[in-house]
C-alpha cells in the first residue's frame, strides 16, 4: 500500500536528502579517538575534556535536529501548544467513547472471564509446595513468556491477547498532512476512531483503530470511492493484515500475587482512575454514578477487581501500570508491552484451565530477568547490586503510606523474606504511580487571543477586505459582497477560519522552541514520555558513575546557540522533574529491557522512525 502522487519520487524526497538529520552521519568520537585526535592533551584532563566535548556534540545536535524539523507535521504535533491541545481534545473524545463501551462490556458479562493469571509451573516447571517461599526470595524470575503459535480463543478472552490490529485500517499520507486532517475524513463516515501515525522518511503511515464490529472490507471501499485528496495525494485505504506471530506476555514478580500487595495494588489504581478520570472530564457533563469504579461488580473477588482495573487503565487511559509507562495511544502502548502484565498463580489452581487452553511447557518458552553481569563473578555482581537498595534515595513514598514495611511484615508472618530486587520492581512501580498522581496531564496553555495574534489578525483582514463602493465591501478570498467591513471580519473568522488558525501557529513558533528546549532540562511537554532520549553518559574515569546533570547541560548549551531573544524566561511546565533526574548507583538490568544501558552518548529521535507493530502489506 503506498500514497500516490503526480509528483516523481525525484521531486518528493529532494527535500529530505537535503535538509534530514541523520543521527549516524556526525556521530560522536569515542574516548580512545579523541584522544588520538587531540594535541597536548593529558592523562588527567582527558575525562574532563572529552565530557565537554560530548556535551559540545550533544547541544549541537540538539539544534541541528530542531532546524531540520521544525517545520513538518510530526514535530509540530508534538511540540507546538496549539496542536498539542487539539490532540488533547482528540484524546477527551476516545475518553467518552472507551469508557462507555468499557463499562457496556461488563454490564454485558463480557469480561466475566478475565483472569491476568499463568501458573507457576507453566513460567518455572514444577509444582511444589514452597513455592512461595521460594518465589519470594529469587533475586531474578520469569519476566516473559512468549508463545509460539496464536493462542486459542478463550485463551485471548481470559488473559486479554486480542491485538489492535486486528481492527485497523491502514493509509499512508505525505509528510506535510496533519492529523486533523484524517480527522476531518473520518469523523463523517466513522463514528468512534482512534488514531496512531508512525513516521517514515518522506511520508507518514496512518492507523485508525476502530470497533470490532466495523466491517474494514465495506469502510475502506466506501472510503476509497470518495476519492479523498491531502494536496496532490489520493488517498488509499486497506484493512491490515497483522502477521499472525508469536504472542509475548510480560510477567511480575511473584510478590505480585501476595494478598497484600493485591491490596495495595487495588488502592493505587483505584486512585489513578479517579485522578485521571477527573482530570480528563474537567467541564465535561457526566454522571459520576455511571463511572468505571461504580459500574463494578460486586460479586467479584479482589483479583478480578484488580485485573479490570488495570484493563480499564490501559484501554481507556493508555497507562500500563506494571509497565511503569503512559502512551499517547493504545496502540503505542500495546507496541511497547503488547497485552500486558500478568501475575503468577503460586498455588497453580489455574493450571487446568491452562492446559484446556493448550497452555504448557512445550509451546511456550520463557526469559528471564537477571541481574548478572557477564564480567564479573556472580555472587560478586549479586552483592554489589544489593547495595544502595536501602539508600535514602529509595524510600520516596512516605505520602501514600509505608507499603514497603506493610509487604514485609505481611510476608514475614509465614516466615517468608523478599529480595532486594524484587522490592527495587515495587518501588520502580510505586514511583511512577506517585508521578502520575502528582503530575498535571493538561496541555500547556496557549493564549488564542492574545495581543499579538489580535494584531497580526486585525492586519490579516485590513489586507483581505476589499471596498468596492461607500457601502459594497467584498472579501478578498471569495469575492462575497457584504454591506459593511465588519461583516466581511465576521466572515473571514467564521469561514476562513484557517486562516486564523495559521496566525496562531505562527504566533506560537517561540512557545514551541521553548517546550522542545525544556524537554532536555527542566520539563517536558508530556511528562510520560521521552520526547528526545539522551542516555546518561558515563564518566571516563568510572564505568559506573553517570556525569550529574548532563542532559540539563547539553540544553543549556544548544539554548545558548539559539535567539535568545525569542525564547520565554522559564519553562511552560513546571513541577517536581527530580523523578526524570534520578540515576542509580549501580548500573542494572531492567527487568521490562533487559538489556545493559548504554554507556555512549547518542542523541535518539525515538518518535521519528518506524514502529515495531507488524503489518505485511507496507
Amino acid at each position: 500500500m503506498r500514497f500516490h502522487s503526480s509528483k516523481s519520487p525525484t521531486q518528493i524526497n529532494k527535500r529530505h536528502r537535503d535538509d534530514q538529520w541523520n543521527p549516524r552521519a556526525n556521530a560522536p568520537l569515542n574516548f580512545k579517538k579523541f584522544i588520538l585526535l587531540t594535541e597536548g592533551i593529558s592523562p588527567d584532563d582527558a575525562p574532563k575534556k572529552y565530557q565537554a566535548y560530548l556535551m559540545s556534540f550533544l547541544a549541537s545536535e540538539i539544534k541541528r535536529f530542531y532546524d531540520a524539523y521544525e517545520n513538518l507535521p510530526f514535530f509540530r504535533e508534538k511540540y507546538h501548544p496549539y496542536y498539542l491541545k487539539l490532540e488533547h481534545e482528540l484524546f477527551k473524545q476516545s475518553y467518552l467513547n472507551n469508557n462507555k463501551l468499557l463499562i457496556e462490556s461488563i454490564s454485558a458479562g463480557q469480561l466475566a472471564g478475565i483472569q491476568l493469571q499463568v501458573s507457576y509451573d507453566l513460567l518455572y516447571g514444577k509444582y511444589s509446595d514452597s513455592s512461595e517461599n521460594e518465589s519470594y526470595a529469587m533475586p531474578q524470575w520469569a519476566y516473559e513468556l512468549i508463545l509460539d503459535k496464536p493462542p486459542e480463543s478463550q485463551t485471548v478472552n481470559r488473559l486479554l491477547l486480542n491485538s489492535p490490529l486486528e481492527s485497523v485500517l491502514l493509509v499512508d499520507i505525505p509528510d506535510y498532512a496533519f492529523k486533523t486532517q484524517i480527522v476531518d475524513i473520518l469523523k463523517t463516515e466513522i463514528e468512534i476512531f482512534e488514531i496512531y501515525i508512525a513516521e517514515r522518511i518522506g511520508g507518514r503511515t496512518v492507523f485508525i483503530c476502530v470497533p470490532h464490529s466495523v466491517n474494514l472490507e465495506s469502510i475502506s471501499k466506501k472510503l476509497n470511492e470518495q476519492n479523498h485528496f491531502i494536496g496532490d495525494y489520493v488517498l488509499k485505504f486497506e484493512p491490515c493484515k497483522p502477521i499472525k506471530d508469536k504472542t509475548r506476555v510480560r510477567v511480575c514478580p511473584p510478590i505480585c500475587s501476595h494478598p497484600a500487595r493485591i491490596q495495595r495494588d487495588l488502592y493505587l489504581t483505584s486512585k489513578l482512575i479517579q485522578k485521571l478520570d477527573d482530570e480528563v472530564s474537567k467541564g465535561m457533563q457526566i454522571d459520576k454514578n455511571q463511572s468505571f469504579l461504580n459500574s463494578l461488580p460486586s460479586d467479584i473477588n479482589d483479583q478480578q477487581k484488580l485485573d479490570l482495573q488495570l484493563f480499564y487503565l490501559r484501554r481507556v487511559h493508555y497507562y500500563c501500570y506494571y509497565g511503569r509507562m503512559k502512551c499517547p495511544s493504545y496502540m503505542d502502548l500495546w507496541d511497547k508491552f503488547g497485552p500486558g502484565h500478568m501475575r503468577v498463580d503460586l498455588k497453580n489452581d489455574i493450571k487446568p484451565t491452562e492446559l484446556n487452553e493448550g497452555l504448557s511447557n512445550t509451546v511456550v518458552k520463557v526469559n528471564f530477568a537477571s541481574w548478572q553481569n557477564p564480567v564479573a563473578d556472580k555472587q560478586n555482581i549479586l552483592d554489589s547490586n544489593m547495595e544502595g537498595i536501602d539508600s535514602e534515595d529509595m524510600d520516596s513514598i512516605e505520602s501514600y503510606g509505608d507499603w514497603q514495611s506493610m509487604i514485609e511484615t505481611e510476608v514475614s508472618k509465614n516466615g517468608y523474606t523478599v529480595s532486594k530486587s524484587q522490592i527495587q520492581w515495587l518501588k520502580d512501580v510505586e514511583d511512577y504511580a506517585k508521578m502520575v498522581l502528582e503530575t498535571d496531564i493538561k496541555p500547556p496553555e496557549m493564549d488564542a487571543n492574545n495581543e499579538e495574534i489580535e494584531k497580526r489578525w486585525e492586519q490579516f483582514c485590513h489586507v483581505h477586505t476589499l471596498a468596492d463602493a461607500p457601502e459594497r465591501f467584498r472579501c478578498k478570498l471569495c469575492q462575497k459582497l457584504f454591506s459593511d467591513s465588519k461583516y466581511v471580519w465576521k466572515h473571514l473568522k467564521l469561514k476562513h477560519f484557517d486562516k486564523h488558525s495559521d496566525i496562531v501557529v505562527q504566533s506560537g513558533m517561540s512557545d514551541m522552541k521553548d517546550l522542545f528546549f525544556w524537554s532536555h532540562g527542566e520539563s517536558k511537554t508530556n511528562p510520560f514520555e521521552s520526547l528526545v532520549q539522551i542516555p546518561p553518559i558515563l564518566d571516563a574515569t568510572s564505568r559506573n558513575k553517570p556525569v550529574k546533570d548532563y542532559a540539563k547541560d547539553a540544553s543549556r548549551m544548544a539554548l545558548e546557540n539559539w535567539d535568545l531573544s525569542q525564547m520565554k524566561s522559564g519553562p511552560l511546565f513546571k513541577g517536581d522533574t527530580s523523578f526524570y533526574n534520578r540515576k542509580r548507583n549501580k548500573e542494572y538490568h531492567d527487568f521490562d529491557k533487559p538489556d545493559p544501558k548504554q554507556s555512549m552518548a547518542v542523541f535518539t529521535p525515538e518518535v521519528y522512525s518506524r514502529p515495531t507493530v507488524k503489518y505485511d502489506d507496507l
